[in-house]
């Protein structure tokens, strides 16, 4: 059994792990959309452009475990078209 591979926020407040499962399923993209840059913008981070877009894992929830902080996670619309 491998261990799981522990995450955190930026500010530590959320922390959770992964399982090596789910880990080696999991795609980096970079998306270049407004939607992708407007929610990085509203998590305070800055706009990284058009150009350079914004640095995404995609994985399923299935592997992964909140150990900390679930109070903190929220679900936010940043357009009426989704």
């Amino acid at each position: 059994m491998s261990t799981p591979v522990e995450f955190a926020c930026g500010c530590g407040k959320l922390r959770g792990e992964l399982d090596a499962k789910t880990l080696k399923a999991a795609t980096r993209v970079v998306c270049h959309c407004d939607d992708c840059r407007a929610f990085h913008v509203a998590v305070g981070r800055p706009d990284p452009g058009a150009a350079d877009g914004v640095d995404i894992l995609q994985l399923t929830p299935a592997g992964m475990g909140l150990t900390q902080g679930v109070e903190h996670v929220a679900a936010r619309r940043l357009s009426a078209s989704w």
